[in-house]
């Protein structure tokens, strides 16, 4: 298959997420061209694996300039003739959150369109740090609206989550669920738990406006001999060390700031238990990290806050907290069982390996796109 990818977010200079895994993939045995927004106020990453998932595809960015992310994607037909890709000559069109280039795209040619949806788009506004807060509600309602229009001309929609599907009232015969996975080879225990030293949880992942890390210092303020590892960076990072002073816990806290993606699971298997403490917002609820499945394929006991996305994949094989004294017993609890924390070990990476691989996850999203690559079906979004 040719594979076209118009992309909202920049590949090249995000953390490792469920795009690059995919493409990954893709690129092994298909022709995949990206196109993608430009972030240029941001850094490129030197990581190595992202690397890996592009190397094997043509990447363009939409703009060179210094365009804001709106205008880049309103001017994708433009881009495109400037970097003579002709939509046409493509098998499919996939969408990575491009809700105005994706659609002006898909609208304007004859390749059908498979449009993935991983998180809440909408109400992503909320928490963005990109969008002033007098411009959200009116974010919010465009948004929602191309989210509709991008829905109405796909051939295929695929959702990481049931939950997902349900909320944006898509065709049951225009959607497949598609999880987010990990890596088993990548993700697994380097050190076995009981190391010696003090007793150690952990949180990985980007430090966004969704991300409740005081619920977890409050509970760490009232253990003995319990230190905690906080690894990534983003828009949070220095509020969250100076709520750590602040809270007295400074001296038990470290912050690694970003790492690259390859040294995720060493971090991992330092911990002897791993959190997944977000707030009760839409954006949280709808939202299935991918970091859950890493800590439990590298066999770490997990305490997450009680999303409705963490119950609908994993069930009763990780621990329940959002207040600060469950937070306090389930840390005590598994403390003090390390039967306990081998079992639900041993039994979150049984799980995720044959449940959540990315082996078998790019393989079934693989065939999505192989199922709407014929160009002589008749493309219903477009005659709508």
């Amino acid at each position: 298959m040719k594979i076209l990818v118009t992309s909202l977010p920049d590949l090249k200079k995000i953390n490792v997420q469920r795009p690059h895994h995919l493409l990954k993939h893709l690129s092994q045995s298909h022709d995949v061209t990206v196109v993608c927004v430009n972030a240029w106020w941001l850094e490129e990453s030197t990581d190595e694996i992202m690397r890996e998932s592009l190397e094997n595809l043509a990447f363009h960015y939409m703009d060179m300039g210094r365009k804001n992310t709106i205008s880049q994607e309103i001017l994708i037909k433009k881009s495109l003739k400037k970097l003579n890709i002709d939509p046409d000559s493509f098998d499919v069109l996939l969408n990575f959150n491009s809700l105005i280039a994706g659609y002006k795209v898909a609208r304007s040619s004859r390749t059908p369109m498979v449009f993935d949806i991983c998180d809440d788009l909408v109400d992503w506004i909320n928490v963005s740090s990109k969008v002033p807060g007098p411009l959200k509600p009116a974010g919010k309602k465009i948004c929602s609206v191309m989210l509709q229009k991008n829905i109405k001309i796909s051939r295929k929609i695929t959702f990481s989550l049931k939950s997902l599907e349900e909320s944006f009232n898509a065709p049951s015969e225009k959607s497949v669920i598609v999880p987010n996975g990990v890596d088993t080879e990548t993700f697994k225990n380097m050190k076995n738990p009981g190391h010696g030293k003090k007793f150690i949880i952990g949180f990985v992942g980007f430090l966004g406006n969704w991300v409740d890390i005081e619920t977890p210092f409050k509970a760490l303020k009232e253990l003995e001999d319990v230190e905690m590892i906080v690894v990534g960076g983003g828009d949070n990072l220095n509020h969250f060390k100076n709520m750590a002073e602040k809270l007295g816990v400074a001296e038990h806290v470290k912050f690694t700031g970003d790492v690259h993606y390859s040294q995720v699971p060493v971090y991992i298997s330092q911990m002897d238990v791993c959190l997944l403490s977000f707030d009760s917002s839409v954006v949280s609820h709808s939202a299935l990290p991918l970091k859950l499945f890493e800590y439990m394929a590298c066999e770490r006991p997990v305490v997450s806050s009680s999303l409705e996305s963490v119950k609908e994949a994993v069930g009763d094989r990780v621990l329940y907290a959002d207040t600060v004294e469950d937070m306090k017993n389930s840390i005590e609890t598994l403390c003090n069982n390390e039967d306990l924390r081998i079992k639900l070990g041993n039994r979150g990476r049984t799980f995720v390996k044959e449940n959540y691989s990315w082996n078998s996850i790019c393989s079934k999203f693989e065939e999505v796109l192989k199922g709407v690559s014929d160009k002589d079906q008749v493309n219903l979004g477009k005659s709508q």
